[in-house]
């Protein structure tokens, strides 16, 4: 059960290692193995203990809670309460995504090293759920150099993560066991159970499955469409998929033209039939998408559907917004089977009179120009978080960490900091459709589909599951014996 080397395939090269830092997926996926998060999530979307082991909820904006005695990191240093005040003084800088939440903590109050009390300026119904995520990683402030072979010397902060890093190549991130980990299984045996890590990237799930079934890799998480029914035929690999926290689609830059008249954007979203590009594109793999709340999310709305194709009402909304004939934009992509899908909606909004020019670029070219806001369109969806604000806050939301739109709408800004005061889930739930149905109305956004979570995985690899947040739950992963090495 202990050892081996456990190799999963990343879709592009992760770069920024810091939780408060402008994240990629490929990113958390490393940072899900070095930093352990105060609370956990399980498959169901209850919160459970992570580094702290219990809590008692002293009022709406006062958590009092009490760390696991015994954790280290992975430098030798005992864990204690002086760490978490740190982290969280860290996570307010001015340049950090996580400020908007870590903000809202007024006081860490210290009772001794290993209990304190999370004083919060206001209720915050998501605050537990938030520091299961990247809010709740815990760091030192010491760093570790990582040897680095496409460029200078990483330096990232020390963790009390099941792994710990060993090298960056070319090609891939490597990390090997940690020795000294806190967590162990039911029969009090210590965990993790692999020896190493090895995350290469790779272009596609093309690439990936190709890797899979050579065995070079252990499970990936990206298939392509056409294969996923195959899968659940084969003995050598196992394929399970789940309904996802996330959501695609395009991203438009409301603060600059075509995309600052609202109904251009409204004849967008209006012109892509959804339903045909999930049956002939995406070939049933997911779920339609109207809206930013996912089918795994407690708040979805099965019966939210308000895109019907109409032609009439698309030229009417063309005509208010001073392009009666249609208007033109260019829409920046990543590389890779995305550009199937994007070049499908360009045909439909050619049918409009809206002509869509594609742009590949380079994942990390891509991020920086979502980041400056260069870009008139950009295909690029958003997974995150467990409760429904972190699908509806971070992005639309007018002062969202991750609103890289431009939009603003005092309406939906009330609605979503009205959600985060009630604790009632029936009322949360009003409010998030609420706000779901204005901001499909303003479309800064334009929802396609919602993927699955998924794992497509050899028969020698134990205890993955998807989850719902789309992250990879390493510590128990285990290798069978006989294939331990390759």
């Amino acid at each position: 059960m202990y050892g081996g080397t456990l190799r999963f395939a990343l879709d592009c090269e992760p770069n920024c290692f810091d939780p408060s830092g402008v994240n990629t997926l490929s990113d958390l996926h490393v940072m899900s193995t070095l930093y352990d998060t105060l609370l956990e999530i399980d498959h169901q979307l209850n919160v459970q203990p992570g580094l702290v082991e219990s809590w008692e909820i002293l009022s709406p904006a006062r958590y009092k809670m009490k760390l696991r005695a015994g954790v280290l990191f992975q430098d030798g240093t005992p864990l204690t309460t002086a760490h978490i005040r740190w982290t969280f003084q860290y996570y307010q800088r001015e340049d950090s995504i996580l400020r908007e939440t870590v903000q809202l903590i007024e006081e860490v109050e210290v009772l001794d090293e290993f209990t304190f009390v999370l004083k919060l300026t206001r209720p915050h119904a998501p605050f537990l759920s938030q520091l299961a995520s990247t809010t709740g990683m815990i760091l030192s402030s010491n760093t570790v150099a990582v040897e680095n072979e496409t460029g200078e010397t990483l330096h990232l902060f020390v963790g009390t993560g099941p792994f710990v890093p060993i090298k960056k190549t070319a090609r891939a991130f490597c990390l090997q066991r940690n020795p000294s980990y806190w967590d162990v299984n039911e029969s009090g045996q210590p965990l993790p159970y692999a020896q190493y890590i090895e995350l290469p990237w790779l272009e596609n799930g093309t690439e990936m499955l190709n890797a899979l079934e050579s065995g070079e890799l252990s499970f990936i998480n990206e298939v392509p469409y056409a294969k996923v029914p195959a899968l659940a035929q084969r003995e050598d690999l196992q394929f399970v998929g789940i309904a996802s926290h996330s959501y695609n689609g395009i991203r438009l830059q409301v603060t600059t033209f075509p995309f600052s008249e609202k109904p251009l954007r409204q004849a967008v979203a209006a012109s892509i039939d959804r339903e045909w590009m999930l049956e002939k594109v995406n070939l049933g793999v997911g779920y339609v998408s109207h809206g930013p709340i996912a089918p795994a999310s407690w708040a979805f709305d099965e019966e939210f559907r308000p895109y019907k194709p109409d032609r009439d009402r698309i030229q009417t909304l063309l005509l208010a917004g001073g392009c009666p004939t249609g208007f033109e934009f260019t829409i920046k992509i990543p590389p890779g089977p995305i550009a199937r899908m994007v070049t499908c909606i360009k045909e439909q909004l050619a049918e409009q009179g809206i002509t869509m020019h594609l742009e590949v670029v380079e994942f990390p070219e891509l991020v920086e120009s979502l980041v400056s806001q260069n870009y008139q369109a950009m295909f690029l969806g958003f997974a995150g978080g467990t409760d429904p604000h972190s699908l509806l806050f971070e992005t639309f939301h007018s002062r969202g960490g991750e609103n890289y739109t431009g939009y603003s709408n005092p309406h939906v800004d009330a609605l979503l900091e009205e959600a985060c005061l009630v604790t009632d889930q029936a009322q949360r739930i009003a409010l998030y459709r609420h706000a779901q149905q204005i901001v499909v109305e303003d479309s800064p956004f334009v929802f396609t589909r919602s993927g699955l979570s998924m794992i497509a995985k050899r028969s020698n690899i134990h205890q993955i599951e998807p989850h719902p947040d789309t992250l990879i739950r390493w510590k128990k992963i285990w290798i069978q014996e006989e294939s331990v090495s390759r």
